[in-house]
């Protein structure tokens, strides 16, 4: 009797596994559709709202699609004396580009954002926001097409806002020298 109910229940029964599928495709699809109308939401409504709580609703919306689960995956660190190294292989001594260049600039695709993204060291902060990555990471799709046609906008008119341009270079603090 055992035999025949796991029989019945075996990954190989081609039309249980289609049926699995199917249903897979359909829930992927109405979770993308939800997705995508929480997107545009949010976008519509970020101009709605004042400049200072801005930062706080994009917080609780990137918040909301956040995975409870964590996966661990390998750190992706290169130290900067390679980057050097192979630029100066690459390119020669003088490799920085030259600030008075004015070529024009192509927008990134959807899938270099995302990877992009994907690829961010964990625990970082990217911006002003002060959110941290995993936040973005866990962002659906629609989120980082929306984010891709900012970019995207900036680079045609071939001018960057001074927000995005702009560094800051903050010293770090060093332990102190009990012993004279």
């Amino acid at each position: 009797m055992k035999a025949k109910f796991w029989k019945n229940r075996s990954p190989k029964d081609l039309a249980m596994i289609q049926n699995f599928k199917d249903a897979r495709k359909e829930l992927l699809d109405l979770q993308e559709k939800e997705d995508e109308e929480k997107c545009q939401h949010f976008f519509a409504q970020m101009h709605r709202v004042r400049r200072s709580q801005r930062m706080k609703m994009t917080y609780e919306f990137l918040r909301t699609f956040k995975k409870q689960t964590r996966r661990i995956q390998p750190k992706r660190f290169i130290p900067m004396s390679t980057w050097i190294y192979e630029l100066h292989k690459v390119k020669g001594p003088d490799f920085r580009i030259s600030q008075s260049d004015k070529k024009a600039i192509t927008s990134p695709s959807t899938d270099d954002i995302h990877n992009i993204i994907k690829q961010m060291k964990k625990g970082t902060v990217p911006g002003q926001d002060q959110m941290v990555i995993e936040l973005y990471q866990h962002a659906p799709e629609v989120f980082v097409k929306q984010v891709t046609k900012i970019i995207g906008k900036a680079c045609e008119s071939n001018s960057f806002p001074q927000e995005w341009v702009e560094t800051f270079k903050f010293q770090s603090p060093r332990k102190l020298d009990h012993n004279p």
